[in-house]
């Protein structure tokens, strides 16, 4: 641990990627040839620097009490001081720091033990404030900070997965895209203190035996993702052509509002297995098992990219989609609806037909003849097709389908299809090179780029700051979270009713002017929150709407976020929640 301490205060003080490189690269060489714990360490490391965590984390909630029970503090002191200090790991080591440690001293242990240490307290249920006030315990003064850092899941590096890559690439002599696929694959390993050591060592193997040309570069898990780049929002058909030349050389797309997702289907001791990939490379298998097992009849050997999409049961829900435009055969239900399965790790069958879910397949990067990414989009999508037609795709239906390829011969006609996105319940068009091969992350923003997204105009609002709480890091001191509400006029007389968060958006000194009138307006405290008088009127974009009873205004909204400050407004011409509803869509479910 103290190793891995020592890189991070490194990384930190690096002045530039080419740093960033040599430090990594020399903690990697530092771990080689050395004990299987030194190995089973470097494993975690690669993982942590990845951006890849434990899996679970302690609620900040409940970290503050362990801490007050600590310290001895209130806790409404101890809450005080998080928000005064803005980390809540460095305020766990500021008022532990004269906490003396009872035994073994963890933090001259290597890393992989303190992984065990903190998996174990993640995994102590009920028990989690007793467990983790003795791992504080344990722990030396000086490392409670990294190793709080580790239960909150708050670990931030400044180091991208792609430099990762690019390191390990050069120190096992494996070509980088190679190396990208090997790093995916071992970063959706589920955390486990035996099999992330293993999965490890698997594939330095597979590097080493690939180097000497003796090696499959091809291993069951995840492709990394082929990610798009935006275009604005206000670009015209003249700007589109300008910058990416003639349509005819583009495929056009819906952009499907679900969760990206790669589905792999292999055989696996004498039968078929599928699993399923989210963007950011985790197993989610286990929220979706009807999905797996509707397509466990499709051949093995075949990886699908596409999107998890919820469908709406029964009339009245979710977004029409036109049978004319080979749209799919349902409704899509909102959002809403999907995080329901994501929210359980092993629904019933009764729960997944309840709320039934399809994937709605876009691309094909693996299938009997191998590895299809190299070749063009038009040649992928052909093969796509080609499957999909087959018996056992047919059969996979409801829960699979082929992403329609919309008709377009000019921007023109780009312009019209976006134009009916939003009544479609989806959220613009995807706009994909014919010639293109599958390729790594997210393309460069110019005209070479494989991918775009062309999304559509966001809704928006004016609504009234009446909640505020401090930031967090370098915005710690300052009121930067914001609570806001809207006019109900049904009421006598009209009340504001809170119904959105929100804290991006505004300049630091817009920050600052926010922060200068919170503290002259503050009305209440409830905790870190205080409540406001209704002062500031401030403009919201968001990307959908749908109703909830979970909420009191009856309404939510998605990926909020502040577009400007309207001075020019008074607090009585904001927006009402009548206003909001009627953006929600004709046949819109409640989440």
């Amino acid at each position: 641990m103290s190793r891995f301490a020592a890189l991070l205060r490194d990384l930190e003080s690096a002045g530039g990627t080419r740093d960033k490189e040599r430090l990594l690269l020399n903690h990697v060489l530092d771990h080689v040839g050395a004990a299987a714990a030194a190995s089973a360490s470097l494993a975690w490391s690669i993982r942590l620097l990845s951006g890849v965590g434990l899996g679970r984390r302690l609620a900040a909630t409940r970290v503050r009490e362990a801490l007050a029970l600590a310290s001895g503090l209130p806790l409404w002191l101890v809450e005080e001081s998080h928000e005064s200090v803005g980390d809540l790991a460095e305020t766990c080591a500021l008022l532990l720091q004269d906490m003396p440690a009872s035994g073994p001293a963890a933090s001259t242990a290597d890393l992989h033990a303190t992984v065990a240490m903190a998996m174990a307290v993640l995994q102590s249920g009920p028990e989690a404030q007793a467990a983790l006030l003795s791992y504080w315990r344990s722990t030396h003064p000086g490392a409670r900070f990294a190793h709080t850092k580790l239960l909150t899941g708050g670990l931030r590096v400044g180091v991208s997965r792609g430099l990762v890559a690019r390191v390990l690439s050069g120190w096992l002599e494996v070509p980088s895209a190679a190396m990208a696929q090997q790093l995916s694959v071992f970063l959706a390993i589920r955390p486990c203190p035996r099999a992330v050591p293993a999965a490890w060592d698997r594939l330095v193997q597979q590097c080493q035996a690939m180097a000497a040309g003796q090696g499959d570069a091809e291993p069951p898990g995840p492709r990394p993702f082929f990610l798009a780049q935006p275009l604005p929002s206000d670009m015209d058909p003249e700007a589109l052509e300008a910058q990416l030349g003639q349509a005819q050389n583009w495929q056009l797309e819906w952009k499907w509002d679900g969760i990206r997702a790669q589905a792999w289907i292999a055989e696996v001791d004498g039968r078929t297995q599928v699993q399923l990939w989210s963007r950011g490379e985790e197993d989610i298998s286990q929220s979706f098992p009807d999905l797996c097992a509707a397509l466990a009849g499709l051949p093995s050997g075949h990886l699908l990219d596409g999107e998890i999409l919820a469908l709406a049961v029964g009339g009245g829900e979710g977004e029409v989609e036109p049978q004319s435009e080979g749209h799919g055969d349902g409704r899509v239900a909102p959002f809403s609806a999907l995080q329901l399965r994501l929210d359980r790790r092993s629904p019933s069958a009764a729960f997944c037909a309840e709320h039934p879910v399809i994937l709605r397949a876009y691309d094909l990067l693996r299938d009997a003849s191998g590895d299809t990414r190299a070749l063009s989009l038009s040649e992928r999508r052909a093969r796509l097709e080609g499957l999909m037609a087959t018996p056992a795709a047919r059969a996979a239906a409801p829960s699979l389908s082929l992403s329609p390829v919309l008709a377009c011969t000019s921007w023109q006609q780009a312009a019209q299809w976006r134009s009916q996105a939003r009544a479609l319940g989806v959220e613009g068009l995807m706009i994909k090179r014919r010639d293109a091969a599958y390729g790594v992350g997210r393309t460069k923003a110019s005209a070479e780029g494989e991918v775009w997204k062309w999304k559509v105009d966001p809704w928006s609002i004016d609504a009234v700051l009446v909640y505020a709480q401090r930031g967090h890091g370098r915005r710690a001191g300052l009121y930067t979270d914001y609570g806001f509400a809207l006019w109900d006029r049904s009421r006598s007389p009209a009340q504001l009713v809170p119904f959105a968060k929100a804290y991006s958006g505004l300049t630091d000194e817009e920050i600052r002017e926010v922060d200068a009138v919170i503290r002259k307006t503050i009305l209440e405290k409830f905790g870190p929150v205080r409540s406001v008088a209704p002062t500031l009127v401030m403009e919201l974009a968001f990307e959908g709407v749908m109703a909830s009873r979970r909420h009191k205004s009856g309404v939510a909204v998605r990926f909020p976020r502040i577009l400007r400050l309207r001075p020019d407004k008074r607090v009585e011409e904001a927006n009402s929640l009548d206003d909001l509803r009627a953006m929600l869509p004709d046949g819109h479910a409640h989440d």
